[in-house]
């Protein structure tokens, strides 16, 4: 499967073992990772500066097409449901005119 961390979501995980795919990155004492290590580290700053000062965090131009390409699919998902419970349930066009025309009353 694949991860995603996407802006304005905060994640928790309970504690467990690292991933193979961690301990590829992060696991060996080559040049390589500790880049990546120095990398991650840099960013963390980064947030967490941006974060008590008050700012957006920055985001990356491929995390937002990710976000994006996400909720649009899960838009299309949703709209495939709505069509699909239509299909199996079809309102009678006079009760829908009736249901869509009621006004609207806020408590």
């Amino acid at each position: 499967g694949e991860f995603f961390v996407l802006p304005r979501v905060f994640l928790v995980a309970t504690v467990h073992e690292r991933s193979e795919s961690w301990s590829n990155i992060y696991g060996s004492q080559s040049d390589e990772t500790k880049f990546n290590q120095l990398v991650l580290k840099g960013l963390y700053k980064n947030f967490t500066m941006r974060l008590e000062d008050g700012e957006e965090p920055v985001v990356s131009e491929n995390t937002r097409e990710k976000q994006y390409s996400l909720f649009s699919q899960e838009r299309i998902n949703k709209q495939k449901e709505k069509t699909s419970q239509s299909d199996q349930f079809p309102i009678h066009e006079n009760l829908h005119h009736v249901t869509t025309s009621l006004p609207i009353i806020s408590a």
